[in-house]
C-alpha cells in the first residue's frame, strides 16, 4: 500500500494532541485515509464526490495533494482538468460498471488498477 513518510525537523504536536519529538519519522497511508469512517463518516467507502462540494475539506483529511508548505504545485491545474474531463464526459455519457468483477489495485504510488475496470459506456 502506498505510504508517504515524513521526518520532524522540530518538536510538532499533531491535530490529536500526539507529540512527536525532533527526527522522528512518521509514516501514513493516503489510500486507506481515504476509507475511514472516523474521517469520511458512515459511507466512507461510498463514491461521493459532492462530500466535496457541500463543505470546505481540509488539505490534511483529504491528503492525496500533501498539505501544508509541501502542497502538490499541480494541484490546482490536476483539479480543474479532472473537474471539465468529468464533466464534459458525465453530461453526454453514461457510465455504468459491470457488476460481479473484483476490483484490485496494484502496490504503487499511483495505484493503478490490476486489470482495470469494465464499464458500459452509453449515450445519453
Amino acid at each position: 500500500m502506498p505510504k508517504d513518510v515524513k521526518q520532524a525537523v522540530r518538536d510538532d504536536t499533531l491535530p490529536d494532541g500526539t507529540f512527536i519529538p525532533q527526527g522522528s519519522l512518521v509514516a501514513y497511508l493516503p489510500h486507506a485515509m481515504g476509507r475511514l469512517e472516523t474521517l469520511w463518516g458512515p459511507d466512507a467507502d461510498d463514491f461521493k464526490p459532492s462530500r466535496f462540494l457541500s463543505e470546505k475539506y481540509s488539505p490534511f483529511k483529504f491528503i492525496a495533494f500533501n498539505a501544508g508548505p509541501r502542497t502538490c504545485l499541480g494541484q490546482q491545474l490536476a483539479l480543474v482538468e479532472a473537474s471539465i474531463v468529468l464533466s464534459l464526459l458525465y453530461r453526454n455519457y453514461r457510465v455504468t460498471v459491470v457488476p460481479g468483477q473484483h476490483i484490485t489495485s496494484l502496490e504503487s504510488l499511483t495505484l493503478p488498477m490490476r486489470s482495470g475496470i469494465r464499464a458500459v459506456i452509453s449515450r445519453r
